[in-house]
């Protein structure tokens, strides 16, 4: 037995979640803006990353660059494994106060 009581549990594992974010990163095709562009002529447009979230019940978005892409896909999976802690913490609180 480690001494560590569950709070410490949770806590250890919660720190190790890091990075971590709740959205979803969506990818989408814009136009540049540029004359001449032959790949928005064509149709095609430009690859971009998305990062959508809700601030205040309002649904928002922001641009990710590139080559941040797999940080916030991990930090979005984090978010996940961290809401399912969450979740259960619950339950095991409710459970374990009916217990007494």
């Amino acid at each position: 037995m480690s001494g560590r009581s569950d709070y410490e549990n949770w806590l250890s594992e919660a720190i190790g979640s890091w990075p971590v974010a709740k959205g979803s990163l969506t990818e989408v095709r814009k136009t540049c803006g540029k004359s001449g562009c032959r790949r928005c002529a064509s149709g095609e447009k430009h690859p971009a990353w998305l990062f959508m979230y809700r601030l205040d019940g309002k649904a928002c978005s922001m641009h990710v660059p590139r080559q941040l892409v797999p940080l916030i896909e991990t930090a979005i999976e984090n978010g996940h494994r961290l809401e399912r802690q969450l979740v259960e913490s619950g339950i095991a609180l409710i459970r374990n106060r009916l217990k007494k």
